[in-house]
């Protein structure tokens, strides 16, 4: 519930009332259980510890400390 909130307050404020917003979640798993298939080629390890630096920046440095490259802008 807060992640849902977290998300609609970073969209800024409304132009008009939002009367219902739903969020669904379902078939979610412990990640120990989880099997993850491989596709021809592609790497063990990767994204995981790519996603959990990520938090540990925003973590540390704030949600803006990290973003994709294409949102960078030259600073004078």
């Amino acid at each position: 519930m807060a992640t849902a909130h977290d998300l609609l307050a970073a969209l800024g404020p409304p132009p008009m009332r939002i009367r219902l917003v739903g969020v669904r979640v379902e078939g979610l798993v412990p990640k120990g259980r989880m099997q993850r298939q491989l596709a021809l080629g592609e790497r063990e390890h990767g994204w995981p510890e790519v996603d959990a630096a990520v938090d540990r920046a925003a973590g540390r440095f704030g949600r803006a400390a990290v973003r994709p490259a294409s949102l960078m802008t030259d600073r004078p």
